[in-house]
């Protein structure tokens, strides 16, 4: 765009803005694990939080991986 200084004289100014994609934060909170020697016996749970200033926080679980999400 133009600027004009107090004396009159004119110049273009031209700003760049590089932008970055800052990386999702995860985190939780206690974690249980109990296992014992059968595998249908196997739990855990707790709570992962999610967080992103560059958007909506969100979680894809990968395909073909058992359990509630």
């Amino acid at each position: 765009f133009d600027v004009v200084s107090a004396d009159g004289t004119h110049t273009s100014v031209h700003i760049d803005i590089l932008g970055t994609n800052d990386a999702a934060v995860l985190s939780s909170a206690s974690v249980n694990l109990t296992e014992t020697d059968d595998a249908a016996d196997i739990s855990t749970s707790g709570a992962l939080t999610i967080s992103d200033v560059d958007s909506d926080p969100h979680f894809v679980a990968q395909a073909g991986t058992a359990g509630t999400y």
